[in-house]
């Protein structure tokens, strides 16, 4: 007699117990294997995020050199059409405008005639770290919904703190120091 067949000639199949072993290693396997999928596609989400960002403070960058000479200025915040971010949503892009007290208007003014402590737009980064004189912000909520509320970080408070209210936020600026170097060639 062959194995894996029955007295009586037929082929011989898998018993429940079989299956249920078989079940258990392939749900044990998944269960190795998921997590760590699921974090290396986040992390190309994250770094395609960081890349969206970069590109579109380069893009504000550029709107503002195309300006003519004696102009130079920031684009509003509903002048330019940004990207998306990798999770399908808007980017939040912040200039130092006269919606923040006390700032000089970096969107109507000549930012190359500015003083260089002209704004009032700053940033705190963790450490934390208090960044002054920041002409514009871009940045991305990222992967997760920002905190455990579930809500998205505002980005309405000045200074923004960036220290546990955005834990996965993709933030880029630059100071108008920077942007005077690029736009006005100082």
């Amino acid at each position: 007699m062959s194995e894996g067949r029955r007295k009586d000639g037929a082929e011989q199949g898998l018993t429940l117990v079989e299956l249920a072993l078989g079940l258990l290693v392939l749900g044990a396997l998944l269960t190795l294997v998921a997590p760590a999928l699921k974090q290396s596609v986040g992390g190309r989400k994250t770094a395609a995020g960081k890349e969206t960002v970069a590109a579109a403070r380069d893009q504000v960058i550029g709107w503002a050199m195309l300006q003519p000479s004696g102009a130079k200025r920031l684009p509003g915040a509903g002048a330019l059409v940004l990207p998306q971010d990798p999770w399908a949503r808007p980017l939040i892009y912040i200039p130092d405008d006269a919606s923040i007290a006390g700032a000089q208007d970096l969107t109507t003014g000549d930012l190359c005639a500015a003083s260089v402590a002209a704004t009032d737009l700053q940033l705190t980064l963790p450490g934390p770290t208090l960044i002054t004189n920041v002409a514009f912000v871009i940045a991305s909520h990222g992967a997760r919904r920002n905190n455990s509320s579930g809500q998205d970080y505002t980005y309405t408070t000045n200074p923004i703190d960036l220290r546990a209210s955005s834990a996965d936020d993709i933030v880029d600026y630059v100071t108008l120091d920077q942007l005077k170097a690029y736009v006005c060639g100082r």
